[in-house]
């Protein structure tokens, strides 16, 4: 009876233990995995949500691209959008699992399977919103400014 449970509550404490390593979005069921990165939970993934078609969403590979002004209310209850710094903090971007969605700017797709660009919560000396990005071969992350018509992709931190 007792190792009975001892093995129940091995299986439960690894149940818990996968549950806090996933989070749903519940305003549309979306499943994150996230990951513990330099003192941030952050999403593993690219966040997803685009309920009422509210921005930008590139169907063929599932990406959604989203526009400044949309950053303030994009994240799920409870996490934000990175900042600058939080971004320059990441030592293992590959923890993070970034995807090489490129950027959408001007109507045009760029750098597809080539850059990694990701919106930032911070703005720069003019109050122009940034972006970090950087190339899959390994390049230093790259701060750059936002036009009017930029679209990119986003992960979220845990507040």
């Amino acid at each position: 009876m007792t190792r009975l449970a001892l093995i129940f509550f091995g299986v439960l404490a690894g149940l818990v233990a996968t549950a806090q390593e996933r989070m749903t979005d519940i305003r549309d069921n979306s499943t994150y995995e996230t990951a513990q990165v330099s003192s941030k939970v952050w999403m593993k993934s690219n966040l997803k949500y685009n309920l009422n078609n509210r921005y930008f969403l590139y169907l063929s590979e599932g990406e959604v691209y989203y526009h400044a002004d949309e950053l303030e209310d994009v994240c799920p209850e409870g996490w934000r959008v990175p900042t600058l710094e939080e971004w320059q903090d990441v030592a293992d971007l590959n923890e993070l699992k970034l995807k090489a969605a490129g950027v959408l700017d001007q109507g045009r797709f760029a750098d597809f399977g080539r850059s990694y660009v990701y919106w930032t919560s911070s703005q720069d000396a003019k109050g122009v919103p940034v972006l970090v990005s950087l190339d899959t071969l390994g390049s230093p992350l790259v701060v750059r400014p936002a036009t009017s018509n930029t679209h990119a992709s986003c992960r979220c931190v845990k507040e």
